[in-house]
């Protein structure tokens, strides 16, 4: 089987989308008889190929950016390099229904089954989206299939209503190997706690809009005992510094962490927040992360897979979004209930375990491109 995926980065980027790319392809390139490939933007205007832990990364130059879209005039050049049994776009991308849009029929002869993963709708970029909305349904008709990570994808979705029937629920998956506490990480853990005594909230993530940041930030203000660690970078970052320096000097801000640093930090706090506030957040990888170390999470209300995730009451607790009072109270609760926070860290733990694996998400992405291909041989 030839796999190729078609998404806007790859490493050395490390996103939510970035990360499941990676896995898939790592995970594909594994398979025998399966070559595993991706077409992504660099952060340059240098197109490059390389191979990487045995995917065929292409990187198309880039050379700018509208908002967070990159133009990247190459790109269907590298794309169409490739041929394959599937191509799966991760979406919303402009660029591949742009490819699909202008080139279908060469499209077609060069990839036998479009499968496009449906990670969230464009939701604040109201200019895009109208572009977008040609371009996505150009590859939603065209898609054989149409993956999403949990059902609320499609319910919260203003687009997959209509093609219902084409789509699949994969869950995004974790490797729990990752996450074992080693000695090295027991040593950084020491370490953490020393340095931040007392309760501890974790938060990691691009300070961005959806994120919902400030609420967290304000919520602190009530918690003078709690530390607060905000791992991440974005255009937020001064406006929160400037946010917290008016409370208890109990948040603090840490730039994106090497993996065994984040891993003790997981670790080393007591639950995780995951604030955020509009339906761009889609799923939230990083509470399996947290989960997967034994962690309660707190999330808001969201219509999307963020609380198929994390269920209210067993692996942690939904507040309304946009409440720092009640991002605070459920924080306090949390702090203040010790047999509380392990019941609930447990069942998170136990829950990723089941459900949310790499391998199984891995597994049925080849066993959807084994059914495709098996249907148009």
């Amino acid at each position: 089987m030839k796999f190729v995926q078609a998404n806007k980065a790859y490493l050395p980027h490390i996103g939510g989308v970035e990360t499941i790319v990676r896995q898939i392809g790592e995970g594909m390139a594994r398979l025998p008889g399966t070559t595993s490939a991706v077409v992504a933007c660099s952060d340059d205007s240098k197109t490059s190929h390389r191979t990487i832990e045995g995917v065929d990364v292409t990187l198309a130059g880039t050379v700018a950016r509208i908002k967070s879209l990159p133009i990247s005039p190459s790109f269907t050049r590298c794309l169409l390099r490739h041929e394959g049994d599937v191509l799966l776009a991760h979406e919303p991308f402009l660029l591949t229904g742009l490819v699909y849009a202008t080139r279908r029929r060469r499209v077609r002869r060069r990839f036998k089954n479009l499968v496009v993963w449906w990670h969230s709708d464009i939701v604040r970029q109201s200019a895009m989206r109208t572009a977008f909305v040609p371009l996505q349904r150009a590859l939603l008709e065209e898609a054989a299939a149409i993956v999403v990570a949990t059902p609320r994808h499609i319910d919260s979705s203003i687009y997959l209503e209509e093609f219902r029937s084409k789509c699949r629920v994969i869950p995004f998956g974790i490797n729990p190997a990752r996450f074992i506490r080693t000695p090295e990480v027991e040593r950084r853990i020491a370490e953490i706690r020393g340095a931040h005594p007392g309760p501890m909230v974790l938060f990691s993530g691009r300070l961005v809009y959806y994120k919902g940041a400030e609420y967290l930030v304000r919520a602190m203000a009530n918690l003078p005992d709690v530390q607060l660690v905000m791992v991440g970078r974005g255009p937020l970052r001064a406006d929160l510094e400037t946010l917290a320096s008016v409370g208890h000097g109990n948040v603090h801000f840490l730039d994106h962490l090497s993996e065994s640093d984040l891993i003790a930090y997981y670790h080393a706090s007591d639950l995780f927040v995951l604030p955020s506030v509009e339906n761009s957040e889609a799923f939230g990888i990083v509470q399996l992360e947290a989960m997967v170390c034994g962690k309660p999470v707190i999330t808001c209300d969201l219509p999307t897979g963020v609380n198929y995730v994390n269920q209210d009451g067993k692996t942690g607790i939904v507040v309304p979004k946009r409440d720092p009072a009640a991002l605070g109270n459920a924080i306090s609760t949390l702090v203040g209930d010790a047999e509380l926070r392990v019941r609930l860290g447990e069942y998170a733990r136990n829950r990723v375990l089941r459900e949310f694996s790499e391998a199984t998400m891995v597994k049925s992405v080849y066993d959807l491109c084994q059914e495709l291909t098996t249907i148009k041989a």
